[in-house]
């Protein structure tokens, strides 16, 4: 089944229609991808004065088209946020309604739906709708759950209206399903549902509204046939008599407005008009097409209640030609008819082809700065925008204004943009953007250090392989910077490669030999270990960049001779060839090689429960419809496999193995069901339950996140109850308070991977560098001795911090390996659909189940499990993570987080010689509205505020509880593991490293002094 995208010739040809959606770029995906249509949706989403296509597909994925305003589209689902649908575990989408139901002044996007994987359990099934919040700048955010809407039976026809007339859109659904192998005995009966608006959420109050139907329910039509004001509903089935259910409430103390259109210079019927009506100091915003349904089609009017409001203050409109129309002081209670302005017997507006009046300018910008691109044009209609770079054009970029937040060499070019209304096109002039660097500022191991955690930005997450990249890159630093130092080999050990180059007598010329020769072994690592990475073209295009800041020829490949390049390279060639063979499978894309095989068929994430078959004690793989890693990465359908399972077998730094690969210092096993630790391992299920239910701020309930209340925890606890003060001021640590909802959402969030998605141990890399750059930093080894090179502090800091993280994520994976212990996901689902454990006399009791909590976990009723009640089903139990992710393609026993994070903070501390930050004090802030990317959120502004490395590293482990993804025991034995690795990695770095025995001079040109840290 194909989508056609059928255009109208109009008075050239009436009558007749082209298919222009080859064209227009809207061709479908065949095979088992096929996209179902059912019903689209027609409307300006972004604010470019052209129609966007929201498509909704059963058997595969919704789709949402942004229109480009020349005659093409471009596809935004995954980038737009509503690519959560599809199967085989998303949702089967039928019908869709647009409303702004939370009244933000953008139109949001409801879908009906069932979620069901007819290819692996097709006698299961689970309600499931979807509402995309729109959040502007063409991203929208999937909310059901939380405005109530999430559950309706097995979805068909949907449609907004107002049924109570109060100026808040409702929603009605028309469900049921029968089959012919009658599978589906539940959804025989499903009943339609109406959904009352209360103001950004929804109460279910069918019943009281007179819905009574239990049949087969599809098309649902809006009208209001008795012209009383008040919206009616008309429901067709597929088996039964249609029903009509006539508006009955009492509107003695409510009003109403009804506009019909007729266009002139714009389609006849108008539709495609957008309307803002403004009473009682609230507006109301809708768009005119009704034919946006499922198999059926509103009324040709546009109905909007008033609620006690009698007169409208103002009504906006703006027709689809782009002539905009006021009408103010208007009469309630009516029909009213509105002509667009300027017909063609009465002076049409005038209408010219787009002229370009103002072109973008070239311009230079450092990296990862901002830089905005500006475009004026004339013309009628007014015309839209698309920007291209060096011919390409750029998706969702349709203003008169581009703005590039965070400037990367890749985005240096010729940028041009185009001016389209329906008599033509044109193109600026090109602007050329160039893209700068203060080379002085950073050290060049600094510099190499930032393009690989660039290249981890845009790789696919895996946090092993990453860590041995950045610990490669660092042995590759150290062993080429002590290459180029005057006896530097009579004083240090080399990490894998001894070059003794004859180095220039002048000191000057030394240096730059040393820049280079640094440079062309760090690029060419880089360069082999990203080539294949789905950023690949990003991350080359920034290293070559950089090579070329430094005046070096990236393409010299000649290693022989002893020049620095052939030296840089020698050592590179050495380091990647000793290297390949050392467990990490790199030459076969790092595919497993340990024969690992999961225990568990994998958890379909929107059924019910775990599925059949499996062992609760052991890891299961998720089956996710659309998989988007946490950077943004589109996979598509998916079932996960184990990420950095070759871990277990990769060489490491300091740790220590045994002669069969496990570790010598094992913590032995998690808490298991089927043992002596089943009372554990429930108690564990039931604290991640317990954090799960403070991710809300509704209850009020705040908490002082000062370092001077919580964390200085005894190692492996969260017992800390705060630093008496700042060992630097002197003075008592402020307070700093929060609502507890907020600061675990903004845990879960901030160390999911990073601020910027450089996972785990290029967040610790991050944390060093703003560490090393802030003002307060005196750069002596473990605090005391001679000042160091800054030069030298770098790449010394790099090699034990990188090398102690590859052996945490030798350390973590091994066990992660040897346990493969189940994620809070699948433990949490078992014992739920096990029932209840705490009274044999109550329903559902098993002693496998889960024990009764007032408050947190109880039994199901009708009341407790209506959509939009704090409860929710235990066998649907899902983290606090994007839908696209949920839980780590790993299983849980030992966190990663806190193995990592615990592993930094003693290597910082030691190295630096302090356990707290420079000044005592290390902050991150989160803007009320805007700092989370899960959800809508924070409420109020947050600070997060650690004093110690330590503290930082212990709120990492913690966020995980919050985020839904470990246990406790995960977490704290992650820490003490973390602490080992750490410290046995110092204390063999400390055989490497002699520092020198007088301070070095003073740079000639100083390093800007950075900025405070944050763990960011």
């Amino acid at each position: 089944m194909h989508s056609v995208l059928l255009h109208n010739t109009g008075r050239s040809a009436p009558g007749v229609f082209e298919n222009r959606t080859a064209a227009a770029g809207l061709v479908q995906p065949v095979g088992r991808a096929a996209s179902s249509g059912y019903a689209a949706l027609w409307a300006d989403l972004d604010g470019n004065g052209y129609p966007d296509l929201f498509l909704v597909a059963d058997y595969s994925a919704s789709q949402l088209w942004w229109n480009n305003g020349d005659g093409t589209f471009t596809n935004g689902t995954a980038t737009s946020g509503t690519s959560v649908s599809g199967i085989p575990n998303g949702v089967d989408a039928m019908g869709a309604a647009l409303l702004d139901y939370d009244g933000d002044g953008k139109l949001d996007i409801f879908v009906s739906g069932v979620s069901i994987n007819f290819l692996t359990q097709p006698s299961q099934y689970a309600s499931k709708n979807l509402l995309y919040r729109n959040l502007g700048n063409q991203r929208f955010q999937e909310n059901a759950t939380t405005a109530g809407v999430i559950e309706s039976g097995w979805g068909w026809g949907a449609e907004t209206l107002d049924a109570n007339n109060d100026g808040l859109p409702d929603l009605f659904v028309t469900n049921g399903f029968q089959a012919v192998n009658n599978n589906y005995v539940p959804a025989l009966t499903d009943p339609s549902r109406l959904f009352i608006n209360r103001g950004g959420s929804f109460t279910d109050l069918t019943p009281q509204y007179g819905i009574t139907d239990t049949g087969l329910g599809r098309s649902v039509v809006v009208l209001d046939y008795d012209n009383d004001g008040r919206e009616d509903i008309f429901v067709t089935q597929t088996v039964g008599h249609r029903i009509l259910y006539r508006n009955a409430l009492s509107s003695a103390n409510t009003h109403w407005l009804a506009l019909q259109f007729r266009g002139t210079t714009s389609n006849r019927d108008g539709y495609g008009c957008e309307v803002t009506v403004t009473a009682g100091g609230r507006s109301q915003v809708a768009v005119y097409n009704p034919t946006n349904a499922y198999i059926g089609q509103r009324e040709p009017r546009l109905h909007f209640g008033l609620g006690a409001s009698t007169t409208v203050d103002r009504i906006s409109i703006k027709w689809p030609g782009g002539a905009m129309q006021e009408l103010t002081a208007v009469a309630a209670d009516q029909i009213l008819s509105v002509t667009e302005p300027g017909d063609s017997g009465s002076g049409a507006p005038p209408s010219a082809a787009p002229v370009i009046t103002v072109d973008p300018r070239s311009t230079s910008t450092a990296k990862d700065g901002s830089l905005t691109l500006s475009a004026a044009a004339q013309g009628s209609p007014a015309p839209v925008f698309n920007w291209f770079k060096d011919g390409v054009r750029i998706a969702g970029a349709t203003g008169a204004t581009l703005i590039l937040a965070n400037v990367q060499p890749i985005d240096q070019g010729t940028y041009t943009v185009t001016a389209t209304n329906q008599n033509g096109t044109v193109t600026s002039q090109g602007a050329t953007v160039t893209v700068t660097a203060d080379l002085a500022a950073k050290s060049i191991a600094h510099w190499w250090n930032e393009a690989l955690l660039d290249g981890i930005r845009k790789d696919t997450p895996n946090p092993p392989v990453h860590a041995r990249n950045l610990f490669h890159l660092s042995a590759t630093l150290w062993d080429t910077f002590w290459a180029y130092e005057r006896d530097g080999w009579a004083t240090q050990h080399e990490m894998f490669v001894k070059e003794t180059p004859v180095l220039p007598t002048a000191e000057a010329d030394r240096l730059a030999a040393q820049r280079e020769a640094m440079s062309y072994a760090a690029y060419t690592l880089i360069k082999q270990r990203f080539a294949k990475s789905p950023g690949a073209a990003a991350t080359l295009a920034g290293i070559r960049w950089l090579m070329q800041q430094y005046g070096f020829d990236p393409d010299v490949a000649d290693i022989t001779g002893n020049s620095p390049s052939a030296v840089g390279l020698r050592i590179c060639q050495q380091i990647l060839a000793r290297n390949l063979t050392d467990g990490a499978n790199e030459a076969d894309g790092y595919a497993d090689a340990t024969g690992y095989r999961a225990a568990n068929p994998p958890l379909v994430v929107r059924n019910p429960g775990v599925g059949d078959g499996v062992d609760p004690d052991y890891w299961q793989p998720l089956d996710l419809a659309n998989t988007i890693t946490q950077n943004g990465i589109v996979l598509g359908a998916s079932t996960q496999k184990f990420v950095g399972s070759n871990a277990r077998a990769t060489k490491t730094f300091a740790l220590l193995r045994r002669a069969d690969g496990f570790l010598t210092d094992d913590p032995g096993a998690p808490p298991r069901f089927s043992g002596s630790s089943k009372q554990e391992y429930v108690a564990e299920a039931r604290q991640v339950i317990l954090f799960s239910s403070q991710l809300t701020t509704a209850d009020g309930a705040t908490i002082d996140i000062s370092p001077g209340k919580i964390l200085n925890n005894p190692l492996m606890t969260n017992d800390g109850t705060g630093h008496p003060k700042n060992p630097v001021t002197g003075q008592p640590y402020a307070s700093n308070v929060a609502l507890r909802g907020d600061y675990a959402r903004v845990l879960a969030e901030f160390w999911a991977d990073g601020p910027n998605s450089e996972t785990p141990p290029g967040h610790w890399n991050v944390l060093f560098n703003q560490v090393s750059d802030h003002p307060l930093t005196e750069h002596k080894f473990m605090g005391r001795g001679p000042v160091l090179r800054r030069l030298e502090w770098d790449v010394a800091g790099y090699l034990v911090l990188n090398g102690a993280l590859h052996d945490a994520a030798c350390a973590a994976w091994t066990l992660k390996w040897e346990y493969d212990s189940a994620r809070p996901i699948t433990m949490i689902r078992y014992l739920a659909s096990r029932g209840q454990s705490s009274d044999s006399a109550q329903p559902n009791y098993s002693p496998d189940g889960l024990p009764l909590e007032p408050g947190l976990i109880e039994l199901i009723t009708a009341e407790s499990s209506a959509p939009g009640q704090r409860h929710a089903l235990g066998v649907n139990w899902v983290p606090y993570q994007r839908e696209t992710f949920v839980t780590p393609a790993f299983p849980g026993y030992i966190s990663g987080h806190s193995t990592f994070s615990r592993a930094g903070a003693e290597v910082v501390s030691l190295f630096t010689g302090s356990e707290f930050f420079p000044g005592g004090l290390a902050t991150y802030d989160f803007a009320a509205g805007k700092g989370l990317g899960f959800e809508a959120g924070p409420a109020n502004d947050v600070q997060l505020q650690w004093a110690t490395y330590a503290d930082a590293a212990d709120q990492a482990g913690l966020s995980r509880l919050y985020g839904g993804i470990h246990i406790s025991t995960d977490d704290f034995m992650g820490r003490g593991m973390g602490s080992v690795v750490g410290i046995d990695a110092f204390e063999l770095f400390a055989g490497l490293y002699t520092p020198p025995t007088s301070s070095a001079p003073a740079p000639t040109t100083p390093a800007s002094p950075g900025t405070p840290p944050a763990p960011a």
